[in-house]
């Protein structure tokens, strides 16, 4: 999986860099993305037959957290169902690898049955795997590159896909090409999140990062009073009472969307919320 491999896609999920793997592993990566991509997707279903009912359909599978919308026709008969399904594209918001089309379902798949100890389950995996879809839908183009890439991966077998994992060589002996143009395509898909605080003032700073969006964005409290720079200029204030910008543990999981959210509100921005899936499982 992408993530594991390059710095590019991590999104760090709190105060220590979560590099897209769990503390067990020795992954590193950048994701955002650790993130996800976006799809919108609807599935119809027709019921027919004696009598009246319904048919449902449903699609899921989109990467910012927006289910897929389900329209059945009524018909006359006995209300059997015929389920249409939506393509998923980067994954689902809830990330609880529940479809069994899941891109990131597959690919946690094949990981874990070559490096089982990578994950605490596959859950875990899959979750910050969402995550990193969502921020590679920010990109056009890259959330393609980076399932090339991945389908080349699980096409390996488990020594070679070892190989690619924890290889320093670069370009790896396989997926070479696939690898260096998702590089190329995904270069600027990544986004951060810091967020530390002081146990003892409870003072916090939050700095945001993301490739596609200009400049470091940095919120630093200290008392009530909450200061907001974009590359170290001063462009607002808050009061930290109203907002409370540094309320939460930055070690919790699925902090980062609602830090974010109080950066926007606290100094007026409108920064990309990614992170809503929790890397925990």
């Amino acid at each position: 999986m992408r993530y594991q491999i390059t710095k590019q896609f991590t999104v760090i999920m709190s105060l220590t860099a979560l590099a897209c793997a769990e503390p067990g592993g020795t992954n590193e990566d950048d994701g955002a993305g650790d993130g996800t991509g976006d799809s919108d997707e609807t599935g119809d279903g027709d019921g027919t037959g004696d009598g009246t009912g319904d048919g449902t359909g449903d699609g899921t599978g989109d990467g910012d957290g927006d289910d897929g919308s389900g329209d059945g026709d009524d018909g006359s008969g006995d209300g059997d169902d015929s389920g249409g399904d939506g393509d998923d594209s980067g994954g689902d918001g809830d990330g609880d690898g529940g479809s069994e089309d899941h891109p990131c379902l597959a690919e946690c798949e094949h990981e874990l049955e070559c490096d089982p100890g990578a994950w605490s389950s596959i859950d875990a995996c899959i979750h910050v795997c969402v995550n990193s879809y969502e921020v590679l839908g920010q990109v056009e183009g890259c959330v393609d590159a980076e399932r090339a890439f991945s389908d080349c991966l699980m096409s390996l077998s488990c020594d070679e896909y070892l190989e690619v994992i924890y290889s320093d060589d670069y370009p790896p002996s396989y997926c070479a090409g696939e690898l260096e143009t998702a590089d190329i395509v995904c270069e600027y898909a990544y986004c951060t999140l810091f967020f530390s605080t002081d146990p003892q003032t409870q003072d916090c700073e939050l700095d945001y990062s993301c490739g596609f969006v200009d400049g470091v964005h940095v919120v630093n409290c200290e008392g009530d009073s909450c200061v907001c720079t974009v590359d170290g200029v001063e462009t607002g204030s808050c009061v930290d009472s109203e907002f409370a910008v540094c309320a939460g543990d930055p070690e919790a999981p699925g902090v980062e969307p609602m830090s974010i959210e109080k950066m926007n509100e606290c100094c007026g921005w409108s920064l990309f919320v990614f992170g809503g899936a929790s890397a925990d499982g």
